[in-house]
């Protein structure tokens, strides 16, 4: 069956539904076939030896870490689907490489050689690949790993079009809208006074085009705002200046996983934070 190159919803429950149809999708094409039995009668020896000596198995790749809120529910609904399609558990193989921390290249090399030993001898039906992170690595040091032609399941990818090593596999996007026009709509009617806008995402590599995109989305509107980005600042500093911003300030938040120092952050934590900082911004403003 063909395969649409891209399948994009609009908030992170949709995109949990959304992998779920994308596993069924799959499933049913690349996993049905190689799950059934021979069904002619057969003797016992006869049979036995008629049977695969493995069932295909799924591998899900995740470049994240383990323990991010987002990518886990996205993992467990995944496995969800899998085994009501009737997939063993014994058969589906999560693998979290911490890329976003441990992204040199020799510790990418190690995990490739690791993960191609670890999977040499079994049959994969199925690979997930769940962010950018991951999509690249299979493309690259990871590329090995992929049975020839098999497509792949990409989700919470920001660049669909990677660079393979060999030739390019078929990706299945189940990806989000970052519709950054409409959150700044919304903003904008919600504190129509904004003079400025501040933008919180970090440098992390999923982030950086943010800047951009944010200008381009800001020429089509009609009036005219300061931008200042924050990513250059090390995250005690970004805080500081959070709390210290004039009340006709629009903070713009991102998913922030690194500051500009190389530290490693929570988003779920990181945006909890910069909402206290923000708050009591507010407080000593409204108190003046």
């Amino acid at each position: 069956m063909p395969f649409p190159s891209s399948v994009t919803g609009t908030s992170p429950r949709w995109g949990w539904h959304r992998l779920g149809a994308a596993v069924l999708m799959l499933g049913v094409s690349l996993l049905s076939g190689l799950l059934a039995t021979p069904t002619h009668a057969a003797s016992p020896t006869a049979a036995a030896a008629s049977q695969p000596p493995h069932e295909p198995g799924v591998l899900i790749v995740a470049g994240n870490q383990h323990g991010l809120p987002v990518p886990e529910a996205l993992i467990n609904g995944a496995v969800s689907v899998l085994k009501a399609k009737g997939v063993s558990p014994s058969n589906i193989y999560v693998e979290h490489m911490d890329l976003d921390r441990f992204n040199q290249a020799d510790t990418v090399a190690a995990w490739a050689a690791l993960m191609h030993q670890k999977y040499a001898n079994k049959r994969i039906g199925l690979v997930l690949a769940q962010d950018q992170a991951s999509l690249e690595f299979l493309a690259q040091a990871g590329y090995d790993l992929l049975p020839p032609g098999q497509p792949v399941v990409a989700t919470l990818i920001v660049k669909p079009e990677v660079t393979w090593r060999g030739a390019p596999h078929r990706i299945l996007n189940v990806s989000e809208l970052r519709d950054l026009a409409g959150t700044l709509r919304h903003g904008l009617d919600l504190f129509p006074q904004t003079r400025r806008l501040v933008l919180v995402a970090g440098v992390e590599r999923t982030q950086t085009t943010l800047p951009a995109q944010l200008a381009q989305v800001l020429s089509t509107q009609q009036r005219p705002l300061d931008i200042e980005d924050t990513s250059a600042l090390p995250y005690e500093a970004m805080l500081r200046r959070i709390a210290s911003l004039p009340p006709d300030t629009l903070v713009l938040l991102s998913t922030y996983f690194q500051d500009s120092t190389g530290r490693n952050f929570i988003p779920a934590e990181e945006a909890a934070a910069v909402a206290k900082w923000a708050d009591a911004r507010a407080k000593s403003a409204s108190s003046c």
